[in-house]
C-alpha cells in the first residue's frame, strides 16, 4: 500500500516510474505503471511473514529491463530469490540499485539459528547495491558491515519532504 501512495506522490511531482511486483493471482491489474514480474508465494514462519518470489522464466527479467531502460532499481525489502535473480542480471549492472529494508529480522528464528545467511546477504548487497535505506534502527543495525551509503528514514518517510505544512517548490 505504501508503494502505491508513493506512486501517487511521484505522479504529482511528474516523476517517471514503474513499480514491479510479483503476481499473486491469475488476474491482476494495478494500472499502467505497475509491471507484474514473477510469482509470489506468501510464507509465514520464523517469527514473521514474507514472500518467496520466483521468476520462473528468467528471460522475463531481461525483457523487462531492456524494454523499460531503468536508471534506478529501488527494492522494497529483498524478496527471495527474485531480488538476487534481478540483481544478477547483466542489465542491472548498468542501473543504480537501492534497497529499502523494512524487515525486523531480530524476530527471525531462522536467522537466530543461521546468522551467517544474513552475513552472506550483506556481502551480496555490498557487491550489487549502491545504497541502502533502513526504516528503523533495528533494520539499520544489521547493515553495519554495508560499505556503501546508508541512511535511516524512520518508517520510510522523509517527514521534511512530505510534510504538507512545508512549502512546495
Amino acid at each position: 500500500m505504501h508503494v502505491l501512495n508513493l506512486a501517487k506522490e511521484f505522479e504529482k511531482r511528474k516523476v517517471e516510474f514503474k513499480i514491479i511486483v510479483p503476481r499473486r493471482k491469475i488476474k491482476e491489474n494495478y494500472g499502467k505503471n505497475v509491471i507484474l514480474l514473477g510469482t509470489s508465494f506468501p510464507l509465514i514462519w520464523g517469527g514473521g511473514a514474507s514472500d518467496l518470489v520466483f521468476n520462473f522464466i528468467p528471460i522475463s527479467i531481461e525483457r523487462c529491463l531492456i524494454k523499460e531502460k531503468f536508471t534506478i532499481l529501488h527494492f522494497h525489502n529483498a524478496s527471495f530469490p527474485s531480488f538476487f535473480q534481478i540483481l544478477l542480471s547483466p542489465l542491472s549492472f548498468k542501473t543504480t540499485n537501492i534497497l529499502t529494508f523494512h524487515s525486523d529480522i531480530e524476530r527471525s528464528n531462522f536467522l537466530k539459528k543461521f546468522p551467517h545467511f544474513f552475513e552472506i546477504f550483506v556481502n551480496f548487497c555490498n557487491l550489487r547495491l549502491d545504497g541502502l535505506i533502513a526504516v528503523s534502527k533495528v533494520a539499520l543495525k544489521y547493515f553495519e558491515n554495508f560499505k556503501k551509503p546508508k541512511v535511516l528514514i524512520p518508517n520510510g518517510v522523509d517527514l521534511e519532504a512530505f510534510n504538507p505544512k512545508n512549502k512546495k517548490n
